[in-house]
């Protein structure tokens, strides 16, 4: 450790920042870390459960300094600041133990010794400083003496740090920034990778909003396509019914000629009963050629206000009964279809099963008798069969 304090007189500035270089990949080896903060720290284990000492870069009355955390021998704790003129004790805990400053041109020597046998008797390195023989061990970080089994290689290199930072400040202090240095460049490291795993995390969600509107974007079309099909399909089928319409008032101003004018109906009647029954065949239309959901409602109201405004003023009779009949069944259908939009079946613990069975006499399928269900293909078709044939009476009953 530190073999460049011996070699300074002897080689170039390049091979002494190469050694400081060596000496820093050595400590960091030796599970030494340093940490970023107002001041910088390096971290040195003691052990292998947690016990470490810190060496902090700091100030020390306008100096730059390497602050120690230090057993003073024989009988106190604190801290030593080491700095290019001084060293500088601070005691923590102890007794019979004061503050000092050592100048360090009063030096004399700077040795290892290994005759203080502390906690567990266990044989620690300390350095001597000057004639008066004041030794140091290295103590855990900020805190009363170190307790607990040390580990002598780690220990090593604490107390070797701690050693050459008085043989050679400027050496120590450029492999603490060497350290240092080290960890701001792990840190930027792991900054670009956290910011390029943000910017592709982004990117990804830009990609991802991209595909799905061009999917929302396709969905939009496929839907305005078979809206415009069934618009088609719609007018053709209104065409039909017009021309059925049409023949129909051709039949009816036939029969209107060769026989006076319905018995107790006045024209304005006539009038709302046209209306339902042409009202009637449009839905029938629509029904046959195919509609969405939300379009048969949007029909199913129109066609069901014509009715009710017809019935409201006929009288109780065959035509009236019809009418209705018509609209129900849509009605029902309608309902039906409304709760079979998920599924496309009724079971039999619905209320609508047992009234669409009862009320138009439909066969559940039990392919499963447990579960006897109603298909929605079943309840349409049976339900706007039926609906046409009121149609086709109310059409007929009109004529009469």
């Amino acid at each position: 450790m530190f073999i460049v304090l011996v070699l300074l007189r002897v080689t170039s500035f390049s091979q002494i920042e190469e050694a400081l270089s060596a000496d820093a990949r050595n400590m960091a080896g030796s599970g030494v870390k340093a940490e970023l903060g107002v001041f910088p720290t390096i971290q040195i284990p003691l052990n292998n459960y947690g016990v470490r000492t810190i060496v902090t870069r700091t100030k020390y009355k306008d100096d730059d300094a390497l602050l120690f955390y230090v057993i003073k021998m024989p009988n106190g704790y604190g801290r030593l600041f080491v700095t290019k003129s001084v060293l500088a004790y601070e005691p923590e805990g102890g007794y019979n133990v004061e503050a000092f400053t050592i100048d360090r041109k009063t030096i004399k020597s700077i040795d290892y010794q290994q005759d203080w046998q502390t906690i567990r008797n266990f044989p620690n390195v300390n350095v001597v400083f000057d004639k008066d023989r004041k030794q140091f061990g290295i103590n855990q970080a900020a805190g009363s003496s170190t307790y607990g089994q040390i580990d002598l290689e780690r220990y090593y290199t604490a107390i070797n740090y701690l050693h050459n930072t008085v043989k050679d400040f400027d050496a120590a202090l450029r492999v603490f920034d060497e350290l240092v240095g080290r960890r701001r460049k792990e840190i930027q490291v792991e900054e670009d990778k956290r910011d390029a795993d943000r910017i592709a995390a982004e990117n990804q969600r830009l990609a991802d909003e991209q595909a799905e509107d061009r999917k929302r974007k396709e969905r939009e079309e496929q839907l305005r396509l078979v809206k415009i099909r069934l618009d088609e399909k719609l007018r053709v089928a209104e065409k039909f019914a017009e021309s059925r319409r049409v023949y129909d008032d051709d039949i009816q101003k036939t029969i209107t000629a060769k026989r006076p004018q319905m018995r107790g109906q006045t024209v304005a009647t006539r009038l709302k009963v046209d209306a339902a029954i042409k009202a009637l065949r449009r839905m029938s239309a629509a029904a046959e050629v195919g509609v969405i959901f939300t379009e048969y409602s949007s029909r199913l109201i129109d066609t069901k206000a014509a009715v009710d405004e017809a019935t409201e003023i006929l009288p109780e009779n065959a035509l009236n009964s019809e009418l209705q009949m018509a609209v129900r069944a849509y009605v029902d259908a309608g309902q039906a279809w409304n709760k079979m939009n998920k599924d496309e079946i009724l079971i039999n613990s619905d209320d609508t099963f047992w009234y669409l069975v009862n009320q138009y006499s439909l066969r559940p399928d039990v392919s499963n008798p447990e579960i006897p269900v109603l298909t929605r293909q079943l309840v349409l078709s049976t339900l706007w069969q039926r609906a046409n044939i009121h149609v086709r009476n109310s059409a007929t009953l009109s004529l009469r």
